[in-house]
C-alpha cells in the first residue's frame, strides 16, 4: 500500500474526467510548479497507483448497446485466468473485462449494435472455456452513470456523465474523427502535433475534430485506471433488488446514494438486478454501514442485495471497432 499527500490526492482528482490536461495547466490549478506536477504524475505511474489512462467514448451515439456478462468459474487456476485474459485482450469487442471475489468470479462487457450480435460474440467466450463456466449471468446496461473519484478528497462533488440510449438519429463517424478516437485509445495523453502527423492533417484541424467530438458528447472524458488495491482501498459492487415501488422512490434513493464521496458509478440494467452501485471503501464495515443506512432511510425499497469485490482489471476498451 502506497500513501499519498494531499498534492497527490488533489492531482489524481483534477485529472480524473480530463487526463489531457497540461502540466502548465494543473501547476496553475494546483500552485505548483510544473517540474513538480510532472514528477508527482510520472512518480504515481512508476508506483502503478496509476496503471494507465482511458478515454470514455459514449458508444450509444454510434449505435452501440451495453451488454454485462457475469460468470462464476470452476476449477479456476491460475494458467486458467491467463488463458481468459488472453482471449478477452484480443477480442475488440469486449470492453471491460475484471477479475471478481464473491458470488462471481469474473466479468466482462460486450458493446455491440443488437442483441444477436451481442450472443455471437458471448458465445466465443462460453464455446471456448464451456467446461469451467459453472454459472452465467447477462443483461443489458440501460443507463451507466460516472462519477469522479470523490473517496480521494472527500469531497461531495456533483459533477458526473452518463452513458445510455439515446433517442433520435445516430452519430456517424467520419474517417477522421474514428482515426482520431482510436488514436486517443492507444495514447490517451498524446499531443495534438503527434496525431495530426499520423492522420495527416493540420494540428489546427485535429483540434477542432478533438474538440467538436467532446462538444457532441461523443468523447466525454479522458480517465486515469486507478489501482485501488495499491491505495488501500476495497472496490465493492452491490447488486440491489427493489420491491414493486415507483420510479419516484427509485429516483429518491439514487439521489441519495449519488451524494456520496464513496459512490464510484450507478448502473440500471435489465436482467441480474435492479439496480447496481460501485462503491470504494477503506473496510467491510463500512460497507455494511452504507447498506445498513440506505435500509434504515428507504424501508421496504430493498429487496435484497449482494456483493462482490474488484480484484484486478484485465482490460478497458471504449472502441470496439477496427478503423
Amino acid at each position: 500500500m502506497h500513501e499519498l499527500d494531499l498534492r497527490d490526492k488533489k492531482l489524481l482528482y483534477e485529472i480524473d474526467f480530463d487526463a489531457r490536461k497540461t502540466y502548465s495547466e494543473l501547476a496553475k490549478t494546483l500552485r505548483m510548479s510544473k517540474r513538480g506536477v510532472e514528477y508527482k504524475l510520472k512518480n504515481l505511474e512508476d508506483k502503478e497507483i496509476i496503471e494507465g489512462y482511458y478515454p470514455v467514448i459514449d458508444l450509444s451515439r454510434l449505435g452501440y448497446y451495453y451488454f454485462r456478462v457475469f460468470i462464476k468459474l470452476q476449477n479456476l487456476s491460475k494458467d486458467l485466468k491467463n488463458e481468459i485474459s488472453k482471449f478477452v485482450l484480443k477480442e475488440k469487442e469486449i470492453g471491460w473485462s475484471i477479475w471478481f471475489y464473491g458470488e462471481y468470479d469474473f466479468g466482462f462487457i460486450v458493446w455491440a449494435k443488437s442483441v444477436s450480435e451481442f450472443q455471437k460474440i458471448a458465445r466465443r467466450f462460453y464455446f471456448t472455456f464451456d467446461k469451467y463456466i459453472k454459472e452465467r449471468r447477462e443483461s443489458i446496461g440501460t443507463e451507466l452513470v460516472f462519477y469522479k473519484n470523490r473517496y480521494l478528497l472527500g469531497q461531495k462533488d456533483s459533477r458526473h456523465f452518463s452513458i445510455k440510449e439515446k433517442e433520435g438519429e445516430l452519430i456517424k463517424l467520419d474517417e477522421i474523427d474514428a482515426n482520431l478516437l482510436k488514436l486517443l485509445v492507444s495514447n490517451p495523453r498524446g499531443n495534438i502535433v503527434d496525431f495530426a502527423d499520423n492522420l495527416n492533417e493540420s494540428p489546427k484541424r485535429v483540434a477542432y475534430r478533438l474538440k467538436r467530438l467532446i462538444s457532441e458528447k461523443i468523447l466525454l472524458g479522458i480517465r486515469p485506471s486507478l489501482k485501488h488495491k495499491t491505495l488501500g482501498r476495497t472496490y465493492y459492487k452491490i447488486f440491489m433488488d427493489f420491491n414493486n415501488i415507483d420510479e419516484e422512490k427509485i429516483k429518491k434513493l439514487q439521489d441519495y446514494v449519488q451524494n456520496d464521496c464513496r459512490v464510484m458509478y450507478l448502473i440500471k440494467a435489465l436482467g441480474t438486478c435492479d439496480f447496481d452501485i460501485e462503491l470504494m471503501v477503506e473496510s467491510n464495515q463500512e460497507l455494511f454501514d452504507f447498506i445498513e443506512d440506505l435500509q434504515t432511510r428507504f424501508p421496504g425499497t430493498i429487496k435484497g442485495y449482494k456483493t462482490i469485490i474488484f480484484g484486478d482489471t484485465i482490460k478497458v476498451n471504449f472502441l470496439p471497432f477496427d478503423v
